[in-house]
């Protein structure tokens, strides 16, 4: 399957969208946005996402050690294309709080996991990055949604 035909098919699947943060090596908050991220584990309670490797914040989150995901809000859509611009300080302007880890968590997010790096994998040509939650907090509203190449929010 072509690429193309993959990525249309994996865009009729409905995505919450997420920030995740870290602090690299030089001691800056980067971080990035991604829907491809899920719980994956209750016991020990562990979540994944995805970065690919060609990402510009590759060796960020390859050397990281912990790692923070945000779920977005739905009003949190412009903080999303923020995340998702390419050659800027992702941070400049945005305020955060500092995670257990010290990872950065994003102010007014529905929730977030704060995790400690607990292994990587190989996918072609991304990394799974699996991350062991050691804190996280949420609160009440509505998810912001990605399908079809666009944002979108829940009926109701």
């Amino acid at each position: 399957m072509d690429g193309r035909m993959f990525r249309n098919i994996a865009g009729r699947f409905a995505t919450g969208v997420t920030v995740v943060t870290t602090i690299n090596k030089q001691g800056r908050p980067v971080g990035m946005t991604a829907n491809s991220f899920t719980s994956l584990s209750l016991d020990p309670p562990l979540v994944l996402f995805c970065i690919g490797k060609s990402a510009s914040l590759f060796s960020d989150f390859m050397e990281a050690s912990a790692f923070a995901v945000n779920i977005l809000a739905a009003e949190q859509e412009a903080l999303s294309r923020h995340f998702a611009a390419k050659e800027i300080d992702r941070f400049a302007g945005v305020s955060y709080l500092t995670a257990k880890t010290g990872s950065p968590i994003l102010q007014d997010v529905l929730g977030y996991f704060d995790c400690q790096v607990e292994a990587r994998y190989e996918g072609g040509d991304h990394i799974i990055m699996i991350g062991r939650v050691v804190d996280g907090q949420e609160r009440d509203g509505a998810p912001l949604v990605f399908y079809g190449g666009k944002y979108g929010r829940l009926a109701g």
